[in-house]
């Protein structure tokens, strides 16, 4: 989002406005979040290992990060290898970015359990992750 839209939601308490693809590190301290919530843009993320390794230091402990997508993207502007696989191996990625998260760590430090829950399989509308 961009900053004119995250200053109309009264809802926040704060917000930061940040190319994640020029600095994958978030302005957060480490072990102070709830939840992280990244909604229909992951596939976009060019240096995921780093940025999931943020996610996993900012949150606290035994709280949750929640990745959505669908099938829908900008063509142009996906990683590469996104429009080349199929819709399962999709998923396959993400979970993969969890377990890989952090430079310098061993896959599954930061993240345990991953699991891929499909929201809606397409039936009726788009499929979403």
């Amino acid at each position: 989002m961009n900053e004119k839209e995250l200053e109309k939601n009264k809802d926040l308490s704060g917000y930061a406005v940040k190319d994640l693809n020029q600095d994958p590190t978030l302005p957060l301290e480490e072990n102070s979040q709830d939840a992280v919530i990244c909604a229909v843009s992951v596939d976009y993320l060019n240096k995921p290992q780093q940025i999931f390794g943020e996610i996993g230091r900012i949150l606290k402990p035994g709280c949750t990060a929640h990745m959505s997508f669908s099938n829908r993207c900008f063509p142009t502007k996906v990683v590469g290898r996104w429009l080349k696989i199929s819709e399962k191996e999709r998923t396959e990625m993400i979970s993969h970015y969890f377990h890989f998260a952090g430079v310098g760590k061993s896959p599954g430090e930061l993240f345990k359990e991953v699991e891929i829950v499909t929201l809606n399989d397409g039936s009726y509308s788009d499929p979403m992750w």
